[in-house]
C-alpha cells in the first residue's frame, strides 16, 4: 500500500512541476554563456541543428553537447 501512495504522490509531483514550468523558463534551463570566434553567445545544449530563427544570430560553432550562437 504505501509503495502505491509513493508511486501516486511521485506522478502527481511531476505533473504539478511540469504544469507550473512556463515554456521560457524551460527554454532557460538549456541555455548558458559560450564563446565563439571571439564573440560572447549563447550555448544551447543538445541542440546540433544549428541557431533558432528569429532571435537575430548571426552565427555559431557547433560543439559536442549543442550550439553555440552569437549576433
Amino acid at each position: 500500500m504505501s509503495s502505491r501512495f509513493l508511486c501516486l504522490s511521485l506522478l502527481v509531483v511531476l505533473v504539478v512541476v511540469s504544469v507550473a514550468v512556463a515554456n521560457d523558463e524551460e527554454n532557460n534551463f538549456m541555455k548558458r554563456d559560450c564563446l565563439c570566434h571571439g564573440k560572447s553567445g549563447v550555448f544551447y545544449f543538445f541542440n546540433k541543428e544549428g541557431c533558432p530563427t528569429g532571435l537575430g544570430y548571426t552565427g555559431f560553432c557547433k560543439y559536442e553537447l549543442g550550439t553555440c550562437c552569437y549576433t
